[in-house]
């Protein structure tokens, strides 16, 4: 599951979007290319390969190894949500953020996003909220202070 999330995010860059959608371009180019020699232009070959294929690959592998080489990742998180503070605890870390803390709060099909700035993320599986997930979309909702990215 953490690969897909990471995977996923990867990919709302606007710059992986950008070469992804030029490497889908250049791929129809050379295909042209072949059917109707000598009328389209033919695009590296290096490129779409580049970036269709290694880009997906590095996003999987980093992946991996980021949730292998970081104990804290696969251990049991956690979270207690209550008016004032977020408190986090797992068997090597125990944190209380106050809720001002957090710039924007997003949620994706299967996970809920934390963001503290734009590079530093908590991330926890929907599944975890159970029945009590739209109570905590009206606690985060009271929160003036938080950007929210929620379905109504």
């Amino acid at each position: 599951m953490y690969r897909r999330l990471m995977f996923r995010t990867a990919y709302r860059s606007p710059f992986i979007i950008l070469f992804t959608f030029l490497a889908i371009v250049n791929v129809i180019g050379i295909i042209l290319y072949l059917l109707v020699p000598g009328k389209f232009y033919i695009a590296s070959l290096p490129f779409p390969i580049i970036v269709l294929a290694f880009i997906p690959y590095s996003s999987y592998t980093a992946a991996h190894k980021t949730f292998y080489s970081i104990p804290r990742r696969r251990e049991k998180t956690v979270y207690e949500f209550t008016n004032d503070i977020i408190k986090i605890t797992s068997k090597s870390f125990r944190a209380e953020l106050e809720w001002n803390a957090i710039q924007k709060i997003e949620e994706l099909n299967n996970w809920i996003l934390f963001y503290h700035n734009k590079s530093l993320t908590n991330f926890i599986p929907k599944d975890a909220f159970g029945i009590r997930l739209n109570e905590f979309r009206q606690l985060v909702k009271s929160k003036p202070s938080v950007e929210l990215s929620l379905p109504e």
